[in-house]
């Protein structure tokens, strides 16, 4: 009998063995219940703080809104920068919820879509700042039957309709109807979320969109636009031009670009020796990309450029070929007749001695 057992026996004749199993069942629900301590759940003004003080989205294209707790209604209201509200979501202490599943878009009420497809662009961007990471969810991706696993469910359409103003030119009004939305407040749900979906700006922005340079002309600019790193439903992308930097941008296109695998665009009808300003964006991305900024060519230098090289190469048509193998230049009319004139001159002499030896 070893000296373990002998101890065992001890313990279980005075009657410890009990009291050491309850100790070891409360311990390991200490542990439990410490793993679960980062499973925090976020606050109502956690979410409207980091909605306020987002820089994720384009204040000119998002209207500066914000966002207000209404503690009374349990209610995330959202605001324009008239302070006008615009919407509002239900919140419990687990989640965010807006169902608008009843609205059907249409040309006098698309401004509503508008102001509820901005406000949940901006909080599907701010999740990663909700568990302290950098970078940004893409709001069109597949979410409806990721709520239970990742916190988080959109149902939207795409929405598309062209208006004319009064004694003006017609819009093209492109925008998603979010239909349904609802976010999670577990920040274990929002972490895995996180985690998989991430798009971090510091390594590149997944569907990036590139816009290069390809010709320019006195009057027109060519381009070439793909897209870095592209997803799936990276495929529809649109082009503005402005005079000015910061503002005034147009589409230059009447539809949408299909810009996955790459696409050549050319800008006709610009004035000569101006400077363009271009934007260009995914329909499924919630942020501005960089400005490109292009110059088309000053036309009376682009003609004499042109009617210099035509004098040029009228004069080396004038000049004799060069063989291209030793560098040398070949008289080829006066190296024919030399060759002919020889030929007949071997004949002749030939001939003329066959006809003295008879």
């Amino acid at each position: 009998m070893t000296l373990f057992d002998i101890i065992l026996a001890m313990i279980e004749k005075s009657g410890l063995m009990k009291k050491i199993k309850y100790l070891l069942v409360v311990l390991l629900l200490m542990i439990l219940s410490m793993n679960k301590v980062n499973a925090r759940t976020i606050t109502i003004e956690e979410v409207a703080k980091a909605f306020n003080e987002s820089e994720k989205l384009s204040d000119k294209l998002y209207d500066n809104q914000t966002a207000k707790v209404n503690t009374d209604n349990k209610t995330l209201e959202i605001y324009n920068s008239q302070n006008e509200l615009e919407f509002y979501l239900n919140y419990t202490d687990d989640s965010i919820e807006m169902d608008n599943r009843s609205f059907i878009a249409d040309k006098s009420n698309y401004k509503q879509a508008k102001s509820r497809e901005a406000a949940i662009k901006l909080l599907t961007a701010i999740i990663p700042d909700l568990v302290n990471k950098e970078g940004i969810i893409n709001p069109n991706l597949e979410w409806q039957n990721t709520y239970d696993t990742y916190g988080l469910q959109i149902e939207s359409e795409y929405f598309e309709t062209a208006i004319a103003e009064p004694n003006g030119p017609v819009r093209e009004i492109r925008l998603y109807v979010y239909k349904y939305f609802k976010m999670s407040l577990d920040s274990d749900k929002l972490t895995k979320l996180v985690n998989k979906y991430l798009l971090n700006e510091s390594t590149g922005i997944s569907g990036t969109l590139i816009l290069e340079t390809r010709e320019i002309g006195s009057n027109y600019i060519k381009m070439y636009l793909y897209v870095k790193n592209a997803q799936e439903n990276d495929n529809e992308c649109i082009v503005y031009r402005s005079l000015k930097k910061d503002s005034d941008y147009k589409e230059i296109s009447e539809n949408a670009y299909n810009c996955k695998d790459g696409i050549e665009i050319i800008d006709n009808n610009l004035t000569t020796n101006t400077t363009y300003y271009y934007k260009a964006m995914l329909k499924n991305q919630s942020y501005d990309n960089s400005v490109y900024e292009i110059t088309t060519k000053n036309i009376e230098k682009q003609e004499v450029d042109e009617n210099d090289n035509k004098v040029e190469n009228t004069e080396e048509k004038k000049e004799t070929v060069e063989n291209p193998d030793t560098g040398l230049n070949v008289p080829f009319i006066g190296l024919i007749l030399f060759l002919s004139v020889s030929i007949i001159i071997f004949v002749y002499a030939k001939k003329y001695k066959k006809f003295n030896k008879i």
